[in-house]
């Protein structure tokens, strides 16, 4: 059997209906990779893997722009990471994340003898085109504004919802061998797409109206929570610096970062020890301190709970691991 090359990986959509499907079996990994193409502007891959050793792929294909992406995960912990934007996402089993990030360079890392199962959904821009008058009557969905290229950015929807296990098991599962098939694979996928424009319908309803001079102010109070984050300013002196109350700064700061004022900073300090544990030589104990942490034993925790990998465990895989020239680690 010829050798499949996981990073050569499209997430691109194309004018035409199609499906394929890959099996391999290398000394790395085995499993499949299944591609369902819709000439209306919608990809889905559903990617099988069981690895026989920590695989860290560095894929060929940069994100493609006009395109919003979504990642299911559907069985097992896996993780992207996002080289330009620098961002890592956790993928967990029934975890969704959607993302608008054109000509991003990225990698996903497959833990070593795991079973994992993420379900890919690429939607182009011209997609939505057709539904343009959501976008008017919708217009503060921010799950709305990634499809449509008015954002670009990452969203997290949580969990699979569980109206849309019936739609997945549809999308996993139909042979498409009729027309019909193909009628019911694009209904499944709308049923997807819905329950994440759903959740940010219900949990946004209420979204704060800011100004221009009001959203400068909060991007200067994220610039100086950041700038010292080990120690960093209280709620009410970053009110002050926002020059707003604290109801509203908390509140407003979630509603343009994605997160919690104090959520945000625990994944940048994260972010900042995950360099540090790849790029430096200095001691676990070293890097929990200037991630913010007197504690090492907490941060150690923090750490795992977050990433699912001990401090440790992450500095093996990421920092000891080259790339091979087909993107493997070895």
């Amino acid at each position: 059997m010829e050798k499949y090359i996981l990073e050569d990986l499209s997430f691109s959509v194309d004018n035409s209906n199609y499906s394929t499907l890959e099996r391999f079996d290398t000394p790395g990994y085995r499993g499949f990779t299944k591609i369902i193409n819709l000439k209306r502007g919608v990809k889905v891959i559903n990617r099988r893997l069981i690895c026989r050793e920590d695989l860290l792929v560095n894929y060929n294909n940069p994100l493609p722009s006009e395109t919003t992406v979504g990642a299911i995960s559907l069985q097992g912990t896996s993780e992207s990471k996002l080289y330009d934007i620098k961002t890592d996402l956790i993928h967990k089993s029934n975890t969704v994340f959607w993302g608008n990030v054109p000509n991003e360079s990225c990698a996903s890392f497959f833990p070593r003898e795991k079973s994992l199962s993420i379900l890919y959904i690429s939607v182009s821009e011209s997609f939505f085109r057709e539904y343009e008058f959501l976008t008017e009557k919708f217009s503060d969905n921010q799950l709305l504004k990634v499809f449509s290229g008015q954002y670009h950015g990452i969203h997290s929807t949580g969990r699979i919802p569980i109206h849309a296990n019936k739609a997945l098991e549809q999308i996993l599962e139909l042979p498409l061998n009729t027309p019909a098939d193909w009628l019911l694979m694009e209904s499944a996928l709308l049923n997807i797409l819905a329950s994440g424009l759903n959740y940010f319908s219900t949990r946004e309803g209420s979204e704060l109206k800011l100004t221009k001079d009001e959203i400068e102010r909060l991007h200067f109070a994220r610039e100086q929570l950041l700038l010292d984050f080990e120690n960093p300013p209280s709620i009410m002196e970053l009110s002050k610096i926002a020059g707003m109350n604290d109801f509203k700064l908390k509140k407003a700061f979630k509603q343009i970062f994605g997160l919690p004022i104090y959520e945000y900073l625990k994944r940048y300090r994260f972010d900042q020890a995950k360099r540090l544990l790849t790029f430096s030589d200095l001691s676990i104990t070293e890097i929990a301190f200037r991630s913010g942490y007197s504690n090492p034993g907490a941060f150690a925790t923090s750490f795992k709970k977050d990433t699912a990998f001990s401090p440790k465990e992450y500095r093996d895989i990421f920092a000891r691991r080259l790339y091979s020239a087909e993107g493997l680690a070895i």
